[in-house]
């Protein structure tokens, strides 16, 4: 059933839907506390294909778990399928991207981060 959300906000609620803030790259609130999420957002037509976006999740903490963990519900979530969420006219279908997640060094040991490919595909229902 289309919804009257538009693709990038369909995206932005997926996002949020992980108990964490999300924010788009370029948006991130400069009092932002970790844990959060980051995504970049790309536009695609309806029909195009497949569209690669990121998502990154931040952590501050000494332990690999909570990330790890964080991953692992998104992974879940998103199923060997993907979700597809209602939008305009269609929906926006997410799938995992190649590789899915790697964490990824920072100079502050105390921050964990995990790189998330993520495919979408935006597809009408008619």
């Amino acid at each position: 059933m289309p919804s009257d959300k538009t693709k990038a906000a369909a995206f932005q609620d997926f996002m949020e839907s992980f108990g964490l803030p999300a924010y788009a790259a370029t948006a991130v609130d400069d009092d932002a506390k970790m844990p959060y999420i980051t995504y970049t957002w790309a536009e695609g037509a309806w029909g195009d294909g497949a569209t690669a976006v990121q998502a990154d999740i931040w952590y501050r903490t000494e332990s690999e778990a909570e990330p790890n963990a964080k991953v692992a519900e998104l992974s879940k979530r998103l199923g060997l399928g993907g979700v597809c969420l209602p939008c305009e006219a269609g929906v926006l279908w997410v799938r995992r991207g190649s590789p899915f997640a790697q964490a990824v060094e920072d100079a502050d040991n105390s921050v964990k981060r995990r790189y998330i490919n993520i495919e979408l595909e935006f597809e009408t229902l008619w």
